[in-house]
Formats: structure tokens, C-alpha cells, sequence
């Protein structure tokens, strides 16, 4: 059995967690409209119902996702201009990041203009939240909690204390709307 929520829109910025958004949904059987397989920003309302869904993740923890894809050959060009930083180490990335296009990441998000933010970090919660706001029976909605948010494992960089700090730092809007100081 599945719901179709034509009135929830979902996408959101690559390596923001929409592989657990979508994994998470499709376990509970539910269904809504996705823009997730070309990650595109949304378009015009259709309906004036329309519910428009994102996921938003801490700008280091998302720097590392694109790192590790990166390094992996696994961008396939959503990154924009991430893919064009040089990777030889995580912390020539950072510092190229810094370098060469600071403050990225929150003008990728901001591209996003949705009704509902989640941040992955609050998952399944938040979404089984969501999902409650809208009349989802409850049995699905534990269905939601129930899908773990870890992936393929890969090594993850190891942050320098100060090149955290520069990051948040840099990314100061997005970290301070969506409080993760």
C-alpha cells in the first residue's frame, strides 16, 4: 500500500541526505513528487497547497560529503563548482574552498526555497514530524523511524579545529538559521 502526497514537493542541495529522505519514504510505502534525481531548485507552485520539502546538513559535514564523492569519482557534476576544487588532501580542499568560493554552500541552499527545512542531523524525527502534520497514519510513520541514516561507509576527512572554525565561519548565515553553532 502506498499514499501519494501530490501536494508535497521534495529536493534538496546534493549530499544533503536525500538518499535517506527517499529510502526512509519509500519503507513507508509513501509517495509524493520528487525532484530529487536532478536536484533542481524548485519551480513555480502548481497549486497553492503545494508543501515544498528540503533537507539542509551542517556546512562541514556536507563539504566532507562532497570531498569523499569527490574522491570517489561520484560528483556527476551536482556539486557545481565543488567539483572544481582540488582534492589531493581534505585540507587543500578546505583551503580551496575558502580561497576560491567562500560562502558556496549557503548560496546553494538559498536556491531552495521551501516551506519546510529539515535538517538531516534531526532525522527521522523530523521528518515522522512532517509526516504527522500531514495525517500520515502512525503505523507508517514508525516505519520512518525505523531506517537508519548511515550509508556506504568511506573514511571520513579528519577536521583541523581551525579550518571548522573558517568554514562555519564563512557559511555564518546558514549556520545561523539553521542553529548550528
Amino acid at each position: 500500500m502506498s499514499i501519494d502526497y501530490t501536494l508535497f514537493t521534495f529536493s534538496c542541495v546534493p549530499y544533503s541526505g536525500e538518499d535517506w529522505f527517499t529510502k526512509a519514504t519509500q519503507c513507508a510505502g509513501l509517495e509524493y513528487k520528487s525532484l530529487h534525481q536532478s536536484h533542481p531548485p524548485f519551480q513555480a507552485r502548481k497549486t497553492q497547497d503545494e508543501i515544498r520539502v528540503s533537507l539542509v546538513r551542517h556546512p562541514c559535514d556536507w563539504l566532507e560529503q562532497v570531498y569523499v564523492a569527490h574522491q570517489h569519482g561520484s560528483l556527476n557534476g551536482y556539486a557545481g563548482r565543488f567539483g572544481l576544487l582540488r582534492t589531493e588532501s581534505f585540507p587543500l580542499f578546505i583551503y580551496h574552498y575558502l580561497d576560491m568560493i567562500p560562502g558556496e554552500i549557503t548560496q546553494l541552499w538559498k536556491q531552495y526555497e521551501a516551506d519546510v527545512y529539515q535538517r538531516y542531523e534531526d532525522q527521522p524525527l523530523a521528518l515522522a514530524e512532517l509526516l504527522e502534520s500531514l495525517d500520515v497514519p502512525a503505523c507508517f510513520v514508525e516505519l520512518v523511524k525505523q531506517v537508519p541514516k548511515a550509508g556506504p561507509v568511506f573514511r571520513n576527512p579528519v577536521w583541523d579545529k581551525s579550518l571548522r572554525r573558517l568554514v562555519m565561519e564563512t557559511e555564518s548565515e546558514l549556520c545561523e538559521h539553521f542553529d548550528y553553532w
